[in-house]
């Protein structure tokens, strides 16, 4: 069981961290040029929440690999028991439940902007942007698939570290009959 849940963990780090590369790379390097009266380029920069996103899917990955690093070694150390000290499994926890929800809100902030470069605003005279610069938009619809991708794989990957810790630690021990 233990084996099991290791390499379903190393699977999902794994997903995380190419679903967080890929965002971060197709809305961090996607820009398009278009000639608007003037030429006009659209960058990342030109939309802040994309890019804290493009930081954040950054980061994100960053810590996976390191934390897929660490599922591969125990996997090829033989033993297939990750059990560690109970303030290890603490910091892993909330380390890994502060990447999902960053990269759950700045997921979410990033789309709600995007769909206002979509929609548009008539009331604060905002333009749809998205119809000038299309594939610059298709784009970012893309990356944004990946980092909800992402956010999925590492909510899961929360819910296996706290199943962790709290069986490992602070399950009950079944009393052994007395005879």
């Amino acid at each position: 069981m233990e084996y099991r849940m290791l390499k379903t963990e190393g699977f999902l780090r794994l997903l995380s961290v190419v679903f967080t590369a890929l965002t971060a790379c197709v809305i961090g390097l996607d820009t398009q040029t278009k000639v608007v009266f003037v030429e006009k380029k659209a960058t990342v920069k030109d939309l802040s929440s994309l890019w804290v996103l493009t930081i954040a899917a950054s980061v994100a990955g960053a810590y996976q690999l390191l934390q897929f690093c660490k599922c591969l070694l125990i996997g090829l150390s033989g033993e297939g028991n990750c059990r560690c000290s109970k303030g290890l499994s603490w910091v892993c926890l909330l380390l890994d439940q502060g990447f999902t929800y960053g990269m759950v809100c700045t997921t979410a902030a990033a789309t709600q902007a995007s769909l206002l470069a979509i929609t548009g605003a008539n009331s604060l005279q905002w333009r749809k942007v998205c119809s000038i610069f299309t594939r610059f938009c298709e784009q970012v619809g893309g990356g944004l698939a990946c980092a909800f991708a992402a956010s999925l794989a590492m909510s899961m990957l929360a819910a296996i570290s706290g199943y962790r810790l709290f069986r490992n630690h602070y399950a009950l021990k079944r009393a052994s009959p007395k005879s």
